[in-house]
């Protein structure tokens, strides 16, 4: 059984606002209906389940990433990821952009410290990670 926790498990919000940035398709196939959240880093490497994490596929497409060769369903979500979040990019997925609240995290998580913003004064988590 995989182990799942809060950073790695996907919330109800967080699917919905996946489903909705993909338009309620399989990025891959195309295919409508049910659909999962695939994590490009997988949750077995620390990957967490937020948006810039997660791509929407169809059952059989999420199966042929997990499990089957993957690679081509691969280089799409990470194509489409980059488009997305242009910070985003797989050598530099240990990155942590953080400002007055606003925050996109990629990579594997290590360690949150917290600390006080010096623009805003608002409490502001900072995320590093493993390499």
């Amino acid at each position: 059984m995989r182990r799942q926790t809060k950073l790695t498990g996907i919330s109800p919000a967080v699917w919905k606002e996946c489903f909705d940035r993909d338009g309620g398709i399989c990025r891959h196939c195309g295919k409508g209906g049910v659909l999962q959240a695939c994590h490009f880093v997988s949750r077995a490497r620390g990957g967490m389940g937020i948006p810039t994490n997660l791509v929407m596929l169809c059952p059989e497409c999420h199966r042929e990433m997990d499990q089957g060769d993957g690679k081509e369903i691969k280089e799409e979500m990470r194509e489409y990821l980059q488009s997305l979040y242009p910070m985003w990019s797989e050598e530099n997925r240990h990155a942590t952009y953080v400002a007055c609240g606003l925050k996109l995290s990629f990579g594997i998580l290590k360690a949150i410290t917290r600390q006080s913003c010096h623009v805003c004064g608002m409490w502001i988590e900072i995320e590093s990670y493993s390499g």
